[in-house]
C-alpha cells in the first residue's frame, strides 16, 4: 500500500518534505552548498516563468518578484531536470541532449496512468534508486559516462534548494548539477528513438512549429521507434484504442522558444495491424509532402507579387497559410482517417489511400486560394494565383 510505500523511502531519513534540511525533496540538502552560494530568483524553476534571457511578453511578473506556493514549488523540482537546456558557464543538459519528446499512455483514472508508465523491473538494477532517495553528494558539473535507469530519469542536471520566505518559494539556490556525457548509451523509456539517414541512434526532438501529432508514425510504431512504454502498453493490454499525451519544450541553446502538449486518441487495432498503421504513416508521410507543395506555392506567389521572400506581411502571411492547411489536416486525420482505417476491410485500404490523398490536395488548394485572397481581390493577383498553382501542378507532372 501507498503507506508502506512511503515508510519504506523514508527508512533512512524524510524523502518527501520539500524544506527538509538534509533531504529535501528532488533537490541538494542545505549540507551540500557553500557559505557563498548565489541565490536566485523562483523564476528559474520553471521554463514557464520568465528568467535570464527567456521571453517576458506572456509572463507579466518580474523575475525578482516571482514567488510560488510550495505546491507550485513541488512541481517544479520534479520537472525542471526533465526540460532544462544546455547553455553558458558549464550548465548541462539532459541525459537526452537538448529535451526530447517525452511520452505517456493516459488510462482512464489516475492509477491505470502511473500502472501503464510503470517501468518494469528488470529493466533496473536491485540497488537502483532515483535521485530523490540518494545520499550521494552531487558535485556540480562533474562529468557522467554511466547511470542506471532511475538515476538517468532524475538525474539533477541543475542543484536546487528551495528557500521558504514568509509561506512562500521566492529563492533557491540554484546551479550546475551533474553533467552526462554519454548520450548515445542513455535510453529513456518515455522518449522515442530512430536511425538518422547517417545511420545514427537519436531522439525524437519536438520543432518549433510542429505539433506531435505530425510524429504519430514514430510515437505509435511499436516494431521499432515507439517509446518503451508505448510498446509496453500494447504487449499488455488489450484495450480498444490508445490515449497518448507528449509533453516537450522547443529551445535553442539556453532560450525556451514554446511549450506543446499533445494529446491523442488512435484505435488500437491501427496500431497492432502493421497494414493498417502503414497506410497511416504514408498519410502522414504524404501530408508532409503535401505540405512542401502548399509552401512552394504561397512562396511562389508572394515572391511574383513582390515579396523578398524575408520579411513583411506575405511572409507572415505564407507562415499562417501552413498552419491553417495543418490545423484542417489535422481535423480529417482524426476525425475521418483514424474511424475509416481501423473499420475498412484489408482489402480496401489502398482506396483510403487514396481519398486520402484526394482530401488533402483538396485542403491544400483551397488553403492556397484563401491565401491569395487574402493577398488581394484585384484582378492582377487571381491571375497570377492561377498562373502559379499551373505552373506547380504542371511541375508536379499533374
Amino acid at each position: 500500500c501507498i503507506n508502506e510505500y512511503v515508510k519504506a523511502c523514508n527508512a533512512d531519513g524524510e524523502r518527501f518534505d520539500l524544506l527538509d534540511e538534509k533531504y529535501p525533496f528532488m533537490q541538494c540538502g542545505k549540507d551540500q552548498w557553500a557559505a557563498d552560494a548565489k541565490v536566485k530568483s523562483s523564476a528559474n524553476l520553471s521554463s514557464v516563468f520568465a528568467a535570464g534571457n527567456n521571453h517576458v511578453h506572456f509572463d507579466h511578473c518580474r523575475e525578482k518578484d516571482r514567488k510560488l506556493t510550495f505546491s507550485e514549488a513541488a512541481k517544479a523540482v520534479c520537472s525542471v531536470n526533465l526540460f532544462c537546456t544546455s547553455g553558458v558557464q558549464g550548465y548541462p543538459s539532459t541525459p537526452s541532449g537538448a529535451p526530447p519528446i517525452y511520452s505517456i499512455v493516459k488510462g482512464n483514472t489516475l492509477f491505470e496512468t502511473l500502472v501503464y508508465g510503470m517501468v518494469a523491473v528488470h529493466q533496473s538494477r536491485k540497488d537502483d534508486v532515483p535521485f530523490w532517495r540518494s545520499q550521494e553528494y552531487v558535485e556540480p558539473k562533474k562529468q557522467v559516462a554511466k547511470i542506471s535507469l532511475l538515476e538517468g530519469l532524475t538525474l539533477p542536471c541543475r542543484r536546487i534548494c528551495v528557500l521558504q520566505e514568509k509561506g512562500e518559494i521566492a529563492s533557491a539556490l540554484f546551479e550546475q548539477g551533474l553533467n552526462y556525457v554519454n548520450y548515445t548509451a542513455w535510453n529513456d523509456p518515455y522518449v522515442s528513438y530512430y536511425q538518422t539517414k547517417a545511420g545514427d541512434r537519436a531522439n525524437l526532438k519536438p520543432g518549433i512549429d510542429k505539433e506531435t501529432w505530425r510524429n504519430l508514425d514514430t510515437l505509435l510504431n511499436i516494431s521499432d521507434t515507439s517509446p518503451e512504454i508505448v510498446k509496453q502498453y500494447f504487449r499488455n493490454t488489450n484495450c480498444q484504442t490508445v490515449h497518448v499525451c507528449t509533453y516537450s519544450v522547443v529551445t535553442n541553446q539556453a532560450s525556451y522558444l514554446d511549450m506543446q502538449k499533445g494529446e491523442y486518441t488512435i484505435p488500437a487495432d491501427i496500431v497492432r495491424t502493421p497494414q493498417r498503421f502503414e497506410v497511416l504513416q504514408e498519410a502522414l508521410a504524404a501530408t508532409e509532402f503535401t505540405s512542401r507543395t502548399l509552401r512552394n506555392a504561397v512562396t511562389t506567389l508572394a515572391k511574383e507579387l513582390g515579396s523578398d521572400g524575408k520579411t513583411g506581411a506575405a511572409v507572415s502571411e505564407c507562415e499562417r497559410t501552413l498552419q491553417r492547411y495543418y490545423a484542417s489536416v489535422k481535423a480529417e486525420f482524426f476525425s475521418w482517417l483514424c474511424p475509416v482505417l481501423q473499420e475498412v476491410p484489408g482489402e480496401e485500404l489502398n482506396m483510403c489511400r487514396q481519398e486520402w490523398n484526394i482530401k488533402i490536395r483538396r485542403i491544400c488548394w483551397d488553403t492556397y486560394d484563401s491565401f491569395a485572397e487574402r493577398l488581394g481581390a484585384d484582378i492582377h493577383v487571381l491571375m497570377k494565383a492561377q498562373e502559379v498553382k499551373k505552373y506547380i501542378l504542371q511541375k508536379e507532372g499533374h
